[in-house]
């Protein structure tokens, strides 16, 4: 193969490349033909949802976004019930020192706030990551802080952040 088809067969290649679609296509180049068939893991109409959030320890966790301002806690227990009910994300905020929950639909369900407002954002959070803080940290409290840089959940030793900004990012 001459470096003109390895160069249409790369430029083919970017061209179809899509995370939403599998492309089957017929490309004829002179006389030659040959098919090319794209696919994504993240194409199928089954989609798995975006991971979000990552575990660190406390110690890092206080290095990378400051000290604890203020925060709330709750037993493991009840949260665990929370991803049961949410199984894809959740979201966390605070409200006058207290912490509130709501589910992959921004419905709330632990806390005191009554109503969301659109604009009014949370920290989004796999449901799966808050699972294995709560699997890694084997505590009876889990609980959730408001850091100089972050919105953190802590169990244990063991610190859940990198959460999603929702709005913007919302699933």
């Amino acid at each position: 193969m001459n470096m003109f088809y390895k160069f249409f067969l790369f430029i083919c290649l970017l061209l179809f490349t899509s995370p939403y679609f599998i492309y089957s296509s017929q490309i004829k180049v002179t006389d030659k033909s040959f098919s090319i068939i794209i696919a994504d893991s993240t194409s199928s109409a089954s989609d798995t949802t975006k991971i979000i959030g990552t575990i660190f320890t406390k110690a890092e966790a206080d290095s990378l976004f400051g000290p604890v301002q203020y925060s709330d806690t709750m037993r493991t227990e009840v949260l665990m019930q929370l991803v049961n009910k949410s199984p894809q994300y959740l979201m966390f905020s605070f409200l006058d020192g207290k912490a509130n929950i709501l589910n992959s639909s921004r419905e709330v369900i632990y806390g005191t706030l009554g109503t969301v407002k659109a604009e009014q954002v949370f920290k989004l959070f796999s449901s799966s990551k808050v699972q294995e803080l709560i699997t890694t940290g084997v505590e009876d409290i889990t609980i959730i802080e408001l850091r100089t840089n972050a919105l953190t959940l802590t169990n244990g030793t063991i610190v859940l952040e990198e959460g999603s900004p929702c709005p913007p990012k919302c699933p």
